[in-house]
């Protein structure tokens, strides 16, 4: 069968054009599509007649495409693939569905890969040069190394949505909406919120409130909103973020005790630097088995204040102990073993707790540090001073201290020995995924801290010159559980003894999400910096100028709405009623985006 059209149903005239055939879907159906229609004198459709044409029914993946500015009278700003037509249409699936349409148009001005700023904190320089913002994984590379931004953090997924670290005001663009909630150690407190959304109410419809919005910057971008007037609520200012920590994230880390490859005993820091966490390899994640608060633990008022770690071994009963800890206060990690410190209550710089005691029967084989996390694209850095072993009673055991003041040499898991290997008197590191980070602090005072970091990244970057920034690596979970490892962890062999302790300084030193989290920044609060910079120090690519032009004077785009299928029996009525009811909530939702100075016009001629 050729390819054919014709009109849809619905309205006089109708406003959906039905294309068919069974060589529009073979190959690049857009291509076909646009090859078609630029050489049919009697479709109402074609060349330079409309600014946008949104497709249904091929099934692929909504995305933005085939932009050709070139042509007249109006440019081709995107062939956009919406997929399959939606079943439902619910206002929550009609919300979603609108918010995936107007991230796919608003493609064709947002978000300028090669946006540059003018800004000192980042480039001094006499002549105040404009700047390319960094590539979303040079922020990630920034953030995960613990080396300080050379620009705003604004680039997200793909470099071509908005970071989660820019105050976005829930842009369409992956954007994240947050408001100050306060301050801790000299840094801003900032906590993920939602904000009240404009509203789309097409004629003969009900009123819809919209999932997501154009913020000052879209629209300043888009030629919407001039500089005088974007963000004139703060003083003509954007606010991005730079993180140091963050919560809840999914990680855990502290101390292990090591029964089996896959049995272990994990305690310490659990998706909160502000809680302690104790839990089994295969509890079910997000569930410890004991969560202790530390409302009295404040690491950002010094850089040393960390929790003293402490497990106990008596038999088969482990005690799980902990304190408040800074290097100058004193103080050692096998004081005060026997009797056990008193069960429960807020922890002090005085004396260990005890936070819960469990029980094991098997013989613990290796035991150390170990940082897991169990969702992928999470930094968490943790920094361990030292490593104090009690072998046998504290009346009559000895006492030894492996420092941490170097990286210990490699250590693989052999199925054959298990950890027979392992030494008895030093450390070794034994990191199964070889992306996980590991090094001594930097500068005075920090070097004696060993850190374990999860980086977002491969940091073992492999370059592909068919990535604009050079590089693009996976996202990654360093996971622990009953048949993953790929946590890092740093170990030694276990006393003989039935009677031992293991103890260690510990502190989250970073935790954040990737940049483009989107809205896997859901529900979060972070610890960090705002910085901010003047709209008009934002520059504008030529093309971005260029796609500013107006196609009409008072603004309205000419958008087209086709449904594409085999043949003309795969379309029924229901599923073009449902497009001409997203069309019409469309024309609604964009005006009322762009604050009624743009329109769409979608009736087709």
């Amino acid at each position: 069968m050729v390819i054919t059209h014709e009109r849809g149903l619905f309205a006089n005239p109708p406003n959906i054009l039905i294309v068919y055939g069974d060589e529009l879907l073979k190959g690049n159906y857009r291509e076909n599509l646009r090859d078609y229609l630029y050489k049919s004198p009697s479709a109402p459709i074609g060349k330079g007649t409309h600014d946008f044409w949104i497709t249904y029914g091929s099934g692929g993946s909504p995305n933005h495409s085939w932009e050709d500015m070139s042509i007249t009278p109006r440019p081709m700003r995107g062939i956009v693939e919406m997929g399959a037509i939606p079943i439902a249409l619910d206002p929550p699936s009609i919300r979603m569905h609108l918010s995936v349409l107007t991230q796919e148009i608003s493609h064709q001005w947002l978000v300028p890969t090669d946006l540059s700023i003018k800004h000192e904190d980042f480039w001094p320089s006499t002549s105040s040069r404009p700047y390319k913002i960094p590539y979303a994984d040079e922020t990630a590379l920034s953030l995960q190394e613990g080396t300080p931004l050379y620009g705003p953090p604004l680039l997200g997924r793909e470099d071509i949505h908005w970071s989660a670290f820019f105050q976005s005001d829930q842009s369409v663009q992956d954007g994240v909406s947050w408001t100050d909630i306060g301050e801790e150690g000299g840094h801003r407190i900032w906590r993920q919120k939602y904000i009240a959304q404009p509203v789309a109410q097409p004629a003969g419809l009900a009123r819809l409130k919209l999932r997501d919005t154009f913020n000052d910057l879209d629209l300043f971008i888009m030629g919407v909103k001039s500089a005088a007037e974007a963000y004139a609520s703060s003083d003509n200012k954007f606010q991005w973020f730079e993180p140091v920590l963050t919560s809840p994230l999914w990680y855990h880390a502290g101390l292990c005790i090591a029964f089996s490859k896959q049995d272990f005993f994990y305690f310490g820091f659990y998706q909160d630097h502000r809680k302690l966490g104790i839990t089994r390899t295969g509890s079910p994640s997000g569930v410890p088995e004991h969560l202790s608060p530390l409302p009295n633990y404040h690491p950002l008022r010094d850089v040393f204040n960390s929790i003293a770690l402490r497990i106990v071994r008596n038999g088969d009963n482990y005690y799980f102990q902990a304190r408040l800890y800074h290097p100058a206060a004193g103080g050692g990690l096998l004081e005060n073993i026997d009797p056990p410190p008193p069960l429960g209550g807020h922890l002090s710089d005085k004396s260990f707790r005890t936070l819960a005691i469990f029980t094991h029967t098997s013989e613990p084989k290796a035991m150390g540090l170990i940082v897991k996390t169990w969702a992928d694209g999470i930094v968490c850095d943790a920094a361990f001073r030292n490593v104090a072993i009690l072998d046998g009673s504290p009346s009559s055991g000895s006492e030894s201290i492996l420092r941490t003041d170097k990286i210990p040499p490699n250590w693989d898991y052999s199925p054959s020995s298990g950890y027979d290997t392992l030494p008895l008197s030093s450390l070794v590191l034994n990191r199964p995924a070889k992306q996980a980070g590991v090094r001594i602090g930097r500068g005075m005072l920090h070097n004696e801290w060993l850190h374990l970091n999860t980086p977002y990244k491969d940091t073992n970057i492999s370059y592909d010159l068919d990535h604009p920034n050079g590089f693009y690596g996976n996202n990654l979970d360093y996971d622990h559980n009953p048949s993953v490892d790929r946590a890092p962890k740093v170990l030694t062999k276990t006393p003989g003894s039935h009677e031992f302790a293991v103890a260690t300084v510990a502190r989250i030193n970073r935790s954040s999400f990737n940049p483009w989290a989107g809205d896997g920044a859901r529900g979060m609060t972070m610890w960090g910096r705002p910085k901010s910079a003047k709209i008009d120090a934002v520059v504008l690519p030529d093309h971005s100028l260029k796609k500013q032009s107006l196609p009409d004077p008072d603004g309205t785009y000419k958008i087209a709405f086709i449904v594409v299928a085999s043949r003309r029996s795969d379309i029924s009525s229901a599923a073009l009623s449902t497009v001409d009811t997203i069309r019409s909530y469309w024309d609604a939702a964009f005006e009322a985006l762009t604050l009624g100075r743009r329109k769409s016009a979608s009736s087709l001629p």
